[in-house]
């Protein structure tokens, strides 16, 4: 039981350590917030477009196992 006194000590000296500096309330608190808000504005559009795009598949080098994945990949071609 001792031990854990001495870790709730410690622990309460670190946090405070911690709180005390302005970067660490930076980094710790504000830039995941502001970071999450600048991530929720780009990705958030509410677009009712399906999202398409064109793939280009060069295969330099044919040995059975890009072939395998060739005919996989091929079914999966929208429209």
């Amino acid at each position: 039981m001792n031990n854990f006194k001495q870790f709730k000590k410690m622990f309460a000296a670190q946090l405070k350590l911690t709180l005390r500096e302005k970067q660490a309330w930076f980094w710790g608190i504000f830039f995941p917030v502001i970071l999450m808000v600048i991530f929720m504005v780009i990705f958030s559009g509410s677009s009712d477009d399906e999202f398409q795009s064109e793939i280009a598949i060069v295969a330099e080098n044919s040995n059975p196992t890009s072939e395998m994945l060739l005919t996989q990949i091929r079914p999966l071609k929208c429209c």
